[in-house]
């Protein structure tokens, strides 16, 4: 069974910021570990996205996890701590109502922002304003695949109020460095920029 690394990375509009130098020369052996490898696809992946107006955000996802998290406490307390209904009751119908309440906050999120963000989806907000414009979507949720033993490094990138990609890149990893472990950064830069271009091409027909 393969097993799937999974990173996703979420974006909002921002400035310019100073960047660290990236790593453009990796140990050869190192190209074998694909943990490691989409781990450097993915930091390269952010940075190509910062420079184009996105930086990471973690608001929703840590708000989704905070609310779930209430509402699997309350069920659990509920089926398991408060046993006698006829004693208990009052904090049996507040543990009902906590996870009524968590389950409608978590339903209206994913309707509002279509994308499903439950613990695997970072979305990042655009910023008309640093644009200059009015952005295309109003945020995006970038993701990244790359199933282990394998050099299939698959990019989605889903705009807001959609539950599926809108943009699929299958890319074979080794194509982005050399024999001697360079990463040949402008190459897979140019994969990135292309994805995003054609996320807003796909909202402009």
């Amino acid at each position: 069974m393969w097993l799937l690394s999974v990173q996703v990375v979420v974006y909002k509009m921002a400035g310019n910021h100073e960047e660290g130098k990236e790593q453009l020369v990796v140990d050869k052996l190192v190209l074998h570990d694909t943990q490691f490898v989409k781990k450097h696809l993915d930091d390269f992946m952010m940075k190509v996205l910062k420079s184009e107006g996105y930086e990471e955000s973690n608001l929703l996802v840590v708000t989704n996890f905070m609310v779930t998290s209430i509402a699997v406490a309350a069920a659990v307390c509920s089926h398991f701590v408060l046993k006698d209904f006829k004693t208990q009751q009052h904090l049996m119908i507040l543990c009902i109502a906590i996870w009524m309440v968590c389950s409608l906050i978590l339903g209206i999120t994913e309707r509002m922002y279509g994308a499903s963000f439950s613990g695997a989806s970072y979305i990042g907000f655009s910023d008309p304003k640093r644009m200059g414009t009015a952005p295309p979507f109003k945020f995006i949720c970038a993701t990244s695949t790359l199933p282990k033993y394998s050099q299939e490094y698959m990019l989605k990138m889903t705009p807001s109020r959609s539950r599926k990609p809108l943009v699929e890149r299958n890319l074979r990893y080794n194509d982005y460095y050399t024999s001697n472990g360079q990463f040949l950064k402008e190459k897979f830069e140019s994969q990135v920029k292309k994805a995003i271009q054609e996320l807003i091409s796909a909202k402009t027909k």
